[in-house]
C-alpha cells in the first residue's frame, strides 16, 4: 500500500523485527485520544539519538483529539512544551511518524492520562537526553549507577522533561501502565516502541 508524494512513492517497509509499516492517509485512520506517535529521525541530531538508544526512533509525542482533530503534544528541543496539529507534522515529515497504542487489555482512566499528557509546562531537559545518550553509548564500559543517579536527580521535578519521559510519566502515574521497568526519566522512544504493552497502528501519510 502506498501513496504518491510528488515523485516519491511511499510503500510499506521494515520498521521493527517482524513489523513492516502500513502507510495510510491520515483521514482514513481511526486515531484515539492518548495514542502515541513515535518519530524516526528527521535531523542529524535525531540520527544520533536513535543509534545511541538502539532502535529506529528518536522522538515521541502524545496524540490528543481536540475539536475532532488529532494534535501532537509533547516536549521538543527548541520548542519546549509544544502542541501542533498532527496533520501539519505529517505534511512536514511524511513516512517518518508512526502511530502506536497502549493495548486495550489494560484498564486505565483515559481522562486522567489525557490530562497528564496535555500538561507540557516546563522546559525541555537537554541535560537528560545528553546523559541518557552517554549511558547507552558507554554502557559496556561504565559501571553506570552514578550516571543513572544523575539522571534521576536532574528529573526530580514535575515540570519539564524529555519527550519520552513526558509520555511514559503520564501513562505511568495516571494510567498505571509502564512501558519498561526503567524510571520515567531514563525511558527512550525505542523503549516505548519495543514495549510489550504497545502495538503498532499505522504510518499516516498526507491525503484523504
Amino acid at each position: 500500500m502506498g501513496d504518491s508524494m510528488g515523485h516519491r512513492q511511499i510503500v510499506s517497509r521494515y520498521l521493527l523485527p517482524g513489523l513492516y509499516t502500513k502507510p495510510e492517509p491520515l483521514d482514513q485512520i481511526l486515531i484515539r485520544d492518548c495514542d502515541i506517535a513515535l518519530w524516526e529521525p528527521t535531523t542529524f541530531y535525531g540520527e544520533g539519538i536513535a543509534r545511541a538508544t538502539g532502535g529506529p526512533f528518536s522522538h515521541t509525542t502524545a496524540i490528543v483529539i481536540w475539536h475532532g482533530e488529532p494534535w501532537s503534544v509533547g516536549f521538543e528541543e527548541k520548542r519546549q512544551g509544544h502542541a501542533c496539529p498532527l496533520r501539519a507534522e505529517i505534511n512536514r515529515h511524511p513516512d517518518r511518524i508512526h502511530l502506536f497504542r497502549v493495548k486495550r487489555d489494560f484498564d486505565f482512566p483515559i481522562g486522567n492520562v489525557r490530562e497528564a499528557l496535555l500538561d507540557v509546562r516546563g522546559d525541555y531537559l537537554w541535560s537528560n537526553i545528553k546523559a541518557i545518550a552517554l549511558l547507552h553509548l558507554l554502557k559496556w564500559v561504565l559501571s553506570f549507577q552514578r550516571v543513572q543517579d544523575m539522571i534521576s536527580e536532574m528529573s526530580n521535578r514535575t515540570g519539564g522533561g524529555i519527550c519520552s519521559q513526558h509520555v511514559s510519566r503520564g501513562w505511568g502515574e495516571q494510567g498505571g501502565v509502564r512501558f519498561t521497568q526503567k524510571p520515567y526519566e531514563q525511558t527512550t522512544p525505542n523503549d516505548i516502541g519495543f514495549s510489550p504493552v504497545t502495538e503498532y497502528i499505522s504510518t499516516p501519510i498526507p491525503g484523504g
